[in-house]
């Protein structure tokens, strides 16, 4: 006789009721395992792991997104080289010696060379280092890593440094100040809304809690200019930023004032040795000269009054005695301390136009720096005078300005150094290019013309 199930639940149930997917979890755990695991990874043994305090999935996240990750020793020295010739002079605020010893020593490191209390190079400032010289790098040694171009080695890794940052991998503020003013070279989609100026407001907003704009401490040891360094670093890429982007900067002028111009003995002196004799026969002879050229960068950058910015963009009739008062004092006294920054710009660091032929690889990278704080000058001249000058006088200075920018730029090219320009570079060249080239003022100007030029940014990867 069979039996009929009971109607009810049975007796003996198959699946607990306090644990009612206990079977399902068992099966899962059995196929995929009990716990979850951190894939292996492993860094260089000069940097420093992310922070402790990141949870398990955050730690998934960021390995699965790249952001531990490393280049190869190889490109990293040939990338960190690039940095050296083309980033450190606009803002030399990294301890070359210290990145030097780890990356142009990192096979004995790896063999197990090196005291193991010496001192480690942030994650987040190497991936900020390592974007910011792929800019530069020779193509080749991208195509031989792996890479299709430029732009996709760029985007790689731009994205380790941001993913690890938004982590908040890193907790020395002062590497994440750094990182940040380098993030400030990204280019993306300008509707996106992190953009440079996005990185840099971030930036001001931390050297600022950080206390890098006070003036209060009266001791000269290495520490103090370090900061002072970086201070200058971040003033003058958030007034280039500001110029090219036509923006107000985050930087008032009462919050630099009190900070003391940089000398030159401030800044740092390599020793020669096997890790850093490539930072040093690079510079040359010239090293000072880029120094110096910094500090004028600095002045200059000063003469840009924040109050010069705080009309809404150009309108295209616009005149001086239309102008509100505060702003246009602001704008005479850019132009006072302009013309006084031209006067007084030392003559071993002033661009010239005569035809020279370089005999090193230093006096190139001389000479291109001196032609970009030309066109920087240039800019903010020719800024200056779109909103002070009438249209109605016979000499345009914007157009005299676009005229010597163009024949800056064609020397650069014509010298095949194209490859110093980045896709992006202070103050955002791309948009000075297209402001020079075809200025407002001159459309109504009779010495309007159509300028000749070639691009040198053009064809980059």
């Amino acid at each position: 006789m069979s039996k009929h199930p009971a109607r009810g639940m049975d007796q003996t149930p198959g699946v607990f009721t306090t644990f009612p997917l206990d079977n399902i979890l068992r099966e899962v755990h059995r196929l995929l395992g009990p716990t979850w695991q951190l894939p292996p990874y492993s860094l260089p043994p000069y940097l420093s792991p992310p922070s402790p305090h990141l949870q398990e999935d955050d730690l998934d996240f960021l390995l699965r997104r790249g952001g531990l990750d490393t280049v190869e020793p190889e490109l990293a020295q040939e990338i960190f080289k690039a940095y050296i010739c083309h980033i450190h002079p606009f803002i030399p605020f990294l301890d070359l010696e210290l990145f030097s010893d780890s990356i142009f020593g990192a096979t004995s490191h790896h063999e197990g060379g090196g005291p193991e209390n010496s001192r480690k190079i942030s994650l987040l400032l190497f991936h900020a280092v390592m974007f910011a010289g792929a800019m530069f790098v020779d193509l080749k040694y991208l195509y031989a890593a792996g890479y299709v171009s430029r732009s996709s080695a760029v985007d790689v890794l731009f994205q380790r440094a941001r993913v690890l940052y938004e982590l908040n991998g890193e907790e020395d503020p002062f590497s994440v100040i750094q990182s940040l003013l380098l993030m400030t070279y990204r280019c993306e989609n300008p509707e996106q809304h992190k953009d440079a100026q996005h990185w840099i407001s971030v930036c001001v907003s931390l050297a600022c809690k950080a206390g890098l704009q006070l003036d209060d401490r009266q001791d000269s040891n290495n520490i103090w200019k370090v900061d002072r360094i970086l201070w200058w670093c971040i003033f003058t890429r958030d007034r280039l930023i500001a110029l090219g982007l036509q923006r107000p900067p985050f930087i008032k002028d009462e919050m630099h004032i009190s900070v003391p111009v940089l000398q030159c003995h401030d800044f740092q002196i390599l020793k020669p040795g096997p890790t850093t004799s490539y930072a040093v026969s690079c510079y040359g002879n010239h090293k000072t000269s880029l120094e110096r050229m910094f500090i004028e960068k600095t002045k200059l950058c000063r003469c840009i009054k924040d109050g010069a910015f705080s009309w809404p963009n150009y309108q295209a009739h616009i005149v001086a005695s239309t102008a509100v008062q505060p702003r246009q004092v602001a704008l005479f006294l850019s132009e006072l301390e302009l013309s006084h920054w031209l006067h007084d710009l030392p003559e071993s660091i002033a661009f010239s136009q005569k035809p020279f032929l370089p005999t090193t690889d230093a006096d190139l990278i001389l000479y291109f720096h001196t032609a970009w704080l030309r066109l920087i000058y240039l800019k903010i001249f020719s800024t200056l005078n779109q909103q002070l000058l009438s249209l109605d006088t016979q000499e345009c200075p914007v157009l005299s300005s676009a005229t010597e920018a163009a024949s800056i730029l064609n020397g650069i090219y014509q010298k095949n150094s194209a490859f110093h320009f980045s896709t992006v570079k202070e103050g955002q060249l791309p948009l000075w290019l297209s402001a020079w080239m075809v200025p407002w003022p001159c459309r109504n100007c009779q010495m309007g013309q159509q300028l000749e030029f070639s691009n040198p940014s053009a064809g980059l990867a």
